[in-house]
């Protein structure tokens, strides 16, 4: 399933007039329904006339039911609905995002992401599609995802300097070492994740060179699958893919 964009519109009330202060209060609704797992942020706030807009990429076809919001996004629409008429039109398709999960019972997770990926970095390991990030419980005590987009925003920006070699040996070891920051990070995520929803929560770890027949962490051989990844630890609950490298013969 591909994902939807959205033109909210946001009708002033009254005597309330259009003006930069009144666009500028829309900004922090829109944030909370990002840091909620409802749109991508990639969100753009234009003023009109009378009128104030916004074209968003919905993380799914539920997002405008009241249900998935949480505490900080119902507050700020609420206080925006004293003045405005929030209206939502469907006006595309988003060409820019990798698919939706679509499976009901999902047998496994795995948290993925790069400086590519702006909807969710969790990927459901039956079908690899993305899984929206409101169709998962809150972890760490949380009432949004903050946790998980910080680690994403975190790892986007790691991935970005190593495809232009800045510092390649710092950057590769954060997306490569399972003992990494940011890997440690990443697997506090997935383990409190796996509690959460009761299913293997795997962690992705970025391979560029050759890879290593044996887990990093336990030292047993990687499980090879024919799915989503070519290896797993159900052990350590770590996941990773063949390199170009590993097809090469050794010199």
């Amino acid at each position: 399933m591909a994902y939807d964009v959205y033109e909210m519109t946001f009708t002033p009330k009254q005597e309330i007039r259009v003006t930069e202060e009144n666009e500028e209060r829309i900004i922090p609704y829109l944030a909370m329904l990002y840091k909620n797992g409802l749109i991508a942020i990639n969100y753009q706030v234009y003023r009109m006339e009378e009128v104030v807009k916004a074209v968003v990429t919905a993380s799914g076809s539920e997002v405008r039911e009241e249900k998935y919001e949480n505490i900080y996004s119902r507050k700020e629409r609420n206080e925006l609905e004293k003045d405005f008429q929030i209206a939502w039109q469907k006006i595309g398709v988003s060409t820019d995002f990798e698919s939706a999960c679509q499976c009901k019972n999902s047998s496994w997770y795995l948290l993925k992401t790069d400086f590519s990926v702006e909807i969710t970095p969790v990927v459901c390991g039956t079908c690899n599609g993305r899984v929206p990030l409101y169709q998962l419980p809150y972890i760490n005590g949380e009432q949004e995802y903050y946790t998980v987009l910080g680690w994403k925003s975190a790892y986007e920006a790691m991935d970005r300097l190593f495809l232009h070699s800045l510092h390649d040996r710092y950057t590769y070891r954060q997306l490569h070492k399972p003992d990494s920051q940011l890997s440690i990070e990443g697997r506090e995520i997935t383990d409190a994740f796996e509690q959460a929803v009761g299913k293997p929560f795997y962690y992705y770890l970025f391979s560029y060179y050759r890879t290593t027949k044996q887990c990093p962490v336990c030292g047993n051989d990687w499980q090879a699958e024919t799915s989503v990844v070519d290896y797993q630890c159900s052990t350590c609950r770590l996941a990773s893919d063949r390199t170009t490298y590993d097809r090469l013969p050794i010199s």
